[in-house]
Order: structure tokens, then sequence, then C-alpha cells
């Protein structure tokens, strides 16, 4: 059944187009309809694909449910649990951890493994104390992103990490969501509203945070403000504007450290210039990643990272005269 359902619609897709164009080169379709039938062959060959895999995995599913039945019994398996509606989609809000205001973070022999055994980053050494930024720059390949989803939780690290002196042994947990907010290069924002996407159904201040953003006076032009819909992928907002939202959906429940991997490649240098003025000025302590100049220089600390490792830091004042070539 699987090798059908893979092997069947990739063959009739196949031999389809040739059927249509055959039948326009002896006059029985119009131009138009052989473009909309070999237009709608990707459509119907997906379709055609999940419905016969779908239907090749219900006898292992079967299977699965059966033992998984003898193994817990009946009544355990098919027990409801309280508050939780699954037709309705509700469920009990999680226990929200206590918060440890950050004072001072620090790396020592910080790297970050991939799961394949790839070492990306290795032997770092980083100091960041309350309301500083710190700024990541480096050549593509370096492993800056790699760091900053490791700092972030995301990605697995190697050697010590501590928060106010106390080691972080449970990254996953400890630097989680509203500890440590992160905003990635590409980031992701649900169809719906702008404070829907900034909130996501928890009590926070989406206006202050889009006002830190500097998204404001973009959804004051657009005429929608908070209230403004997004599309699927977002729908009419630029990559700069993309960003900034994220960036906000971060900031709004007045996260202890930003991670921001290079949040600010769309942005024009004004709003950039307001962004991290912004960011200085609600003591916001932030570490990320940068090509550009009119950041670095605003910057506490500037990491060079050359191939996984730590070529030079400090102050961008003294790293400029060899390193000013990776700022743009």
């Amino acid at each position: 059944m699987q090798v059908w359902s893979r092997s069947t619609p990739s063959l009739v897709s196949g031999l389809l187009p040739i059927g249509a164009w055959a039948l326009f080169l002896t006059g029985q379709l119009s131009a138009g309809a052989t473009l909309v039938a070999v237009a709608t062959l990707s459509a119907a060959r997906w379709f055609s694909w999940t419905t016969a895999s779908l239907i090749s995995q219900i006898p292992s599913a079967r299977v699965w449910t059966a033992r998984t039945v003898a193994m817990t019994g009946v009544a355990a398996y098919s027990a409801g649990v309280p508050e939780v509606d699954l037709g309705a989609g509700v469920a009990p809000a999680p226990v929200v951890p206590p918060r440890h205001p950050l004072r001072r973070l620090e790396l020592t022999g910080f790297g970050v493994r991939h799961t394949d055994g790839t070492v990306a980053v290795r032997d770092v050494d980083l100091t960041v104390t309350r309301g500083q930024l710190v700024l990541v720059v480096g050549p593509v390949g370096a492993g800056k992103s790699s760091l900053l989803r490791a700092l972030a939780g995301i990605a697995p690290h190697t050697g010590r990490l501590t928060w106010n002196g106390d080691p972080v042994t449970e990254p996953e947990l400890f630097l989680r969501p509203h500890q440590v907010g992160y905003v990635g290069q590409l980031p992701r924002v649900l169809s719906g509203t702008v404070a829907e996407n900034i909130t996501l159904g928890h009590q926070v201040d989406a206006a202050s945070a889009v006002s830190t953003a500097q998204l404001d006076h973009d959804l004051a032009a657009a005429g929608g403000g908070l209230g403004l819909l997004i599309g699927h992928k977002g729908t009419r907002l630029s990559g700069g504007q993309l960003q900034r939202l994220a960036l906000a959906r971060a900031l709004a429940p007045r996260t202890e450290l930003l991670v921001a991997d290079d949040v600010s490649s769309a942005l024009d240098v004004t709003t950039e210039l307001a962004l991290w003025q912004a960011l200085r000025e609600h003591g916001v302590t932030v570490v990320g990643s940068t090509s550009k100049r009119a950041a670095l220089v605003r910057a506490d600390h500037v990491v060079v990272l050359l191939s996984g490792t730590v070529a030079a830091q400090g102050p961008w004042v003294d790293l400029e005269p060899d390193w000013s070539h990776l700022a743009g």
C-alpha cells in the first residue's frame, strides 16, 4: 500500500500532462483548458499522495491503539483529563513558574554541539550584566545563530552557563519564554490581529511592547493599530515589520533576557537607531547578532566569532580597526 501510495500519484502526475498536451495538439482541448489542467496537477498529486498515505497508515494505527489499550487498560486509555475539552479545544493554563530577575549571565567554556556530533561553537567565555547590549559579529557560517539558539535553550550546549551565579542545569526549562525571549532571523506569525500575535492569549501589555519595538508608527499608518489583521505568513507586513512584530512579542512579558538573531537586517538606519535607543531606555538586556555598524557602535560589548571560536571581544571602538570588514 505504501509503495502504491508513493508510485501511483507520481506516475499519473507525469502521464497526465502528456495526455493533456496530446489532446491540445489534436484540437480536443483549448489552450486555456490545457493550462488549467496542467496547473491543477500538483494539487491533485498532493491530495492523492496524502489520501493514499493515510489509508496505508490505518492498519498500523489500529495495532498501535490495540497494544496501548492492552498495556494501560481501557479505563486508563479512555479516561478524560480534568478541565480538558478536546472538542472545544480548551484546557487550563499551566502553572506559571517563578521569575528569576537577571543580574549577571556568565558563559565559561561555552559551546554548541549539534545532535549529529558537529561542533558549531567552542570555548566561549562571556559575561553579560543587566541592561547591557551585547552583539556578536562574524562572517556567514561562523556559528552566531547556533550560539544564540543555545543561549535561548533551543540548542544543547556544552560548558558552563550561570544565571546570577547559579548553574543552569536544565536550560530547556530554565531558559523559557517570559524569562528569555528569542527572535529568529525568519520569525513566524499567526493569521490574526497584531494584538493576538503579541499576546498569544496571555495578559501582557501589547501597546507598550509595540512602542518599544518601533512598530507603532507603522500600525498607525496602516490604519488598523493593534487590531490590524495579518494574513498567512505575515501578508500585509514587510520584512522589517515582521521582525519588529516578533520583537514586540518577545518583549511583551517583560523578558529578562532578549536573544535576537539579526533582528535589524531588514530595517532602515533611522528605524534601527530608534530601536536600539528604545531598548536601552527600557533597560532591556540584549544578546544578539548583527552585521551593521550602526548597531555595533551602540553595543556595550562586541564578540567577534570566526569558525565557531571567539577571535576578539570588547568595545567596538577597539575592535573596529581590525574587524571593520565584518560590519556594513
